[in-house]
């Protein structure tokens, strides 16, 4: 029980931490959570995910940091259209505000000029967000211009140079990073428009099916009981589980660890999933039949692309990160104090 108690202090301190704990003890909310948890498996639960989220928590201060600091071309953004009016969420807006803001103060403010960096006149397009998981936020979001301008979006002629498109996150995943590409290839090449595409990141997470073995989110290497007896995996193919210790991941240095949290997390997910009207993919939106399984929290929300016993919040469930909604929610209070970028 020592062990445990100080695995759950360790992990409160990032509890504590997260926007959507604010006014409640980091510690009892903690402890609330782990105790759902079979006994056997609190202890080492509670030290696997804290050596997790210590290297894959996100906190503002080091995401403003990261795109502020990379903002120093101003002859880059005096020809560079910055999309704004994302359709989901708060993300896109606050870290488009964070850049837009470094232009102005380091560059000038006369450096973004919409009446010479259009969308359908810039050299250059870029997409700014904290981050890309499967990809389906980024395409809906910088494909709704494309959908609602073409045939005559780009009045630029092929002697101008390519297009550049520039997608900037704080983290992306790779599997999410071939289905914007693949997006921007089928609708921008049957149309005749170049473009280069490049994508920049602070943290890049591996996810790709060929790639399971080394992938940097959760990915059962065995089906566990319950799993195995659930309505939701009974069409699940057997080789599509991870093979245990056949790669290396930076999120899961030890596989003993990430073999806990994938079975522990697994398990409450599917408890929760199955109480559901509509069950959802127990390690987080997207990829079936598990789901997509990223850590990657952030101060400001925790993504529905997490396990969802870590997020999931009802009366027959206590969650350690209840996911934030923006509604009634102003931006600017979340505004917080790798790749060479061209910006």
């Amino acid at each position: 029980m020592a062990a445990l108690g100080m695995w759950v202090y360790e992990l409160s301190k990032i509890v504590g931490h997260y926007a959507g704990n604010a006014g409640v003890d980091p510690e009892d909310r903690t402890r609330n959570w782990i105790a759902q948890f079979p006994a056997s498996s609190q202890e080492p639960l509670a030290r696997a995910l804290t050596r997790t989220l210590e290297r894959t928590y996100i906190r503002d201060q080091e995401v403003e940091e990261y795109f502020t600091s990379s903002v120093s071309n101003a002859d880059f953004w005096r020809d560079t259209h910055v999309c704004r009016g994302a359709q989901y969420g708060k993300s896109h807006e606050v870290m488009t505000s964070i850049v837009t803001d470094a232009i102005k103060s380091k560059l000038g403010q006369g450096v973004l000029d919409e009446s010479r960096s259009g969308w359908r006149t810039a050299r250059n397009h870029i997409f700014i967000d904290d981050a890309i998981f499967s990809g389906s936020r980024a395409i809906e979001d910088y494909g709704q211009w494309w959908s609602n301008s073409l045939p005559q979006a780009n009045r630029r002629t092929p002697s101008d140079g390519p297009l550049n498109i520039y997608f900037w996150t704080y983290i992306r995943h790779t599997a999410g990073e071939e289905a914007v590409r693949r997006w921007i290839d089928s609708t921008l090449t049957p149309r005749g428009i170049p473009f280069t595409l490049t994508f920049h990141s602070a943290k890049t997470y591996e996810d790709r099916d060929a790639q399971r073995n080394a992938s940097d989110v959760l990915w059962p290497s065995v089906m566990t009981e319950k799993a195995g007896s659930s309505r939701l995996f009974l069409a699940t193919r057997h080789d599509f589980l991870r093979t245990s210790g056949g790669g290396s991941s930076t999120v899961f240095p030890l596989e003993s660890d990430r073999k806990i949290l994938e079975a522990e997390l697994l398990d409450a997910s599917i408890d929760i999933s199955t109480r559901l009207e509509k069950p959802w993919t127990p390690l987080g939106y997207g990829r079936k039949p598990f789901g997509f399984g990223s850590l990657s929290i952030s101060q400001r929300n925790c993504p529905n692309n997490a396990p969802i016993a870590l997020w999931w919040n009802t009366d027959y469930w206590s969650p350690l990160f209840p996911r934030v909604t923006y509604a009634d929610r102003d931006a600017e209070k979340f505004r917080g104090q790798d790749d060479e970028v061209p910006f």
